[in-house]
């Protein structure tokens, strides 16, 4: 945290929505494209791609190639409101994936229909542990 006084101001206004059972998590992100068409969609998909443990040097290159082309087919496939991902600069080992979709529904729709995204999946799935939510964001005023 480089500025700790604009972090104490952004999560005392995010209190209220913060559960008190779980402790805030978090990480920032050196997304390779800004992230703004996917924060501003209707949901945004956010996914956290853990690589898993015993991972090869060439299976993490792998990886990254493999998020290259995700973004790629998602971004041209013109049903999204665009993607983009990026490594975790405070935590070796993480990935994080954001997509914009009109729903949930239609992005799981998506990846039904869609071989090729269904088996880049899978071989991301085999190199990386998924967490992957969708949200509806909105901006917030301080």
């Amino acid at each position: 945290m480089r500025n700790k006084a604009a972090y104490d101001q952004l999560l005392a206004a995010l209190q209220p929505a913060i559960s008190p059972s779980r402790p805030l998590d978090m990480f920032h992100i050196q997304f390779h494209i800004p992230p703004i068409r996917p924060f501003s969609a209707p949901y945004t998909e956010v996914a956290l791609f853990r690589v898993k443990k015993g991972v090869t040097d060439r299976d993490k290159g792998r990886l990254t190639g493999l998020m290259v082309h995700l973004e790629k087919i998602v971004s041209t496939l013109g049903r999204g409101h665009s993607c983009s991902w990026g490594p975790c600069v405070d935590r070796e080992g993480l990935l994080v994936f954001v997509a914009g979709w009109e729903s949930p529904e239609a992005h799981l729709e998506l990846v039904k229909k869609n071989e090729e995204l269904s088996a880049i999946g899978r071989q991301i799935f085999e190199i990386a542990d998924p967490e992957i939510k969708h949200s509806k964001l909105s901006i917030l005023s301080l």
